[in-house]
């Protein structure tokens, strides 16, 4: 086979608290660092299954990360808490590959990737207001830029660049808040409700990597806009004896500058920034959805008859639509793509013996749609998961874990030739967990 992948991973973490008891100031700090680099080889078998030739090479993708957390938290009032703090991440990361392979090996080499820096600081208070009802609001403003940026496409015979797009820097200051209400009703009865706002930077893929699967084409986009995220929910939890907890919660976002792949061509035909779209193929780019509107209920079920059994039951319904798209009208009124309306979990969690631990996971994810057109229907699936695990001593666990143990077909994605993606195959693990 010619297809073929491997990674090299480093992740390092240091963390420092101090506490002084539930009266007196306390404060943590937290320092990480992520490095990543793997290589990825994809391959295409004709329709006889007769031959396979690659068609797309990652040689080299490295990835860096690096961020700090410090916070702060301060007793107020009789039982309030005031919690100021900062965090900070860079993120780098570049792919370099191989791609255009009519027959006769590849043509064009490729290389794309930035830097992105998030800077943030947030103000917290959490305490009660009058006997059973709490309060938990705070504001926090972030600073982001993404620079450095790259998209390169050259010749292989002779180093002649074929594409080199001017990426400008970016940045910008976006201010966001919270605000919480628990009541405790009765002694089994509690009532809740927030309203909050959010962000999401793109990442750099959407930023600045183009991608091919199948015929279909998908482009980056540098220009894109964060992703601005305002919610409101409201919930209700009960728990009754013999460890029975339930719980229900409605919820509504307004997704604003949604980042999703819209299709902007139907091959076959020359299409910028692209090029050629060969017949049954697309042209898709990373674009900003004006409004996306979620309507959804999340609910779960806890039985813990004993100790060491619990057995937890959750369901998710959402559904979400294109409710503005000013350049795309074609989207207005459609189910988000990739957003499946309903999301069924169970979880058994076991102590059979000292040390020795049990778990075992049941997933049901109904169909989606795999486009922004709703042309394209992935379907729904099942998954089992299991894993054992053992203390072998202080802060060292051994574990063996199996994923999709009735192999399931996981769809990802699926093209205009009926191609499906996998994303989850069957895979067996084990090794150790080691914490100080």
């Amino acid at each position: 086979a010619l297809s073929r992948n491997a990674t090299d991973g480093l992740d390092a973490s240091v963390r420092l608290v101090a506490e002084r008891g539930r009266d007196g100031i306390s404060a943590q700090f937290t320092a990480y660092a992520v490095d990543r680099d793997f290589s990825n080889r994809f391959s295409a078998v004709d329709a006889a299954r007769a031959s396979e030739r690659p068609v797309l090479d990652q040689f080299s993708v490295p990835a860096r990360g690096y961020g700090a957390v410090a916070l702060m938290r301060l007793p107020v009032f009789a039982d309030g808490v005031v919690e100021l703090g900062a965090d900070a991440r860079r993120l780098k990361g570049a792919t370099n590959e191989l791609f255009r392979n009519l027959g006769a090996g590849f043509t064009r080499l490729r290389k794309a990737g930035g830097d992105q820096w998030l800077v943030g600081a947030w103000l917290e208070y959490a305490g009660s207001l009058a006997p059973g009802l709490a309060l938990a609001g705070g504001v926090r403003a972030d600073y982001w830029r993404t620079f450095d940026g790259v998209l390169r496409e050259s010749a292989l015979a002779d180093g002649t660049v074929l594409r080199d797009d001017a990426i400008a820097p970016r940045e910008d200051v976006l201010v966001n808040g919270r605000l919480g209400l628990r009541y405790e009703a009765a002694a089994d009865w509690v009532l809740r409700m927030a309203g909050y706002s959010g962000f999401r930077l793109p990442s750099l893929n959407e930023f600045f990597r183009p991608f091919r699967v199948g015929n279909d084409i998908t482009e980056a986009n540098p220009l894109l806009e964060p992703e601005r995220l305002y919610g409101l929910e409201a919930g209700v939890r009960w728990t009754g004896a013999a460890g029975i907890d339930l719980s229900a919660d409605y919820f509504r976002n307004w997704l604003e500058d949604g980042v999703g792949n819209v299709t902007l061509a139907l091959g076959p035909g020359v299409f910028p920034p692209a090029g050629f779209v060969p017949a049954g193929g697309s042209l898709r780019q990373r674009r900003n959805i004006d409004r996306i509107l979620a309507d959804g209920v999340e609910s779960a079920l806890r039985l813990s008859p004993r100790d060491d059994v619990a057995v937890v039951l959750r369901h998710l319904y959402v559904r979400a639509r294109v409710t503005t798209s000013r350049d795309f009208p074609v989207l207005d009124g459609k189910r988000l793509a990739q957003s499946p309306k309903h999301v069924l979990a169970l979880a058994l969690d076991w102590r059979p013996a000292p040390r020795w631990a049990v778990h075992g996971a049941l997933r049901h994810v109904a169909k989606q749609f795999e486009d922004d057109l709703a042309s394209r229907t992935l379907d729904g699936f099942v998954t089992l998961d299991a894993m054992l695990s053992y203390q072998a001593g202080t802060g060292l666990w051994l574990f063996l874990q199996a994923e999709n143990i009735a192999g399931a077909t996981v769809a990802a994605q699926i093209d205009a030739d009926g191609l499906v993606t996998r994303a989850q195959a069957p895979s067996i693990a084990g090794g150790l967990r080691f914490a100080f």
